[in-house]
């Protein structure tokens, strides 16, 4: 699996653009951040392969964030993290959090992502009286 994984990252990194390229230019329009787990074989050989694993899905995975416009194309893919890792965590680790981006610049993210305001806007959670 490292193997795959390392040669997909080299692959990504020498074509993609990368976190400052694909914001270059996005103020006043419409940006979308997201995670996804992608389903691996099983790391056995490791030590710490229960930090791949993914409880939600059952399967080993790994976390990739990806950014894409309001027509829905992707504009930038994270490299990949244990598939353990929370999707705001992920965010942060990949410079997608409040200290990188300008202010200016909003993304709508999802539950995932609550915390990270005014940088990301995400639906806000109801009240203990609404409930």
């Amino acid at each position: 699996m490292v193997a795959s994984c390392s040669s997909a990252s080299d692959l990504r990194a020498a074509l993609a653009p990368s976190l400052d390229e694909a914001l270059a230019g996005r103020m006043g329009k419409v940006t979308i951040l997201d995670g996804t787990i992608i389903a691996t074989f099983r790391v056995r050989w490791t030590s710490a392969h229960k930090l791949w694993w993914v409880h939600r899905k059952r399967t080993y995975g790994v976390n990739l964030q990806a950014l894409s416009g309001e027509a829905g194309d992707l504009l930038w893919i994270s490299d990949e993290l244990p598939g353990s890792t929370h999707d705001l965590t992920a965010a942060r680790r990949h410079g997608c959090g409040r200290r990188r981006r300008p202010t200016r610049l909003a993304v709508l993210g999802d539950r995932g992502y609550q915390g990270e305001a005014p940088t990301l806007i995400t639906p806000v959670r109801a009240g203990k009286e609404s409930r």
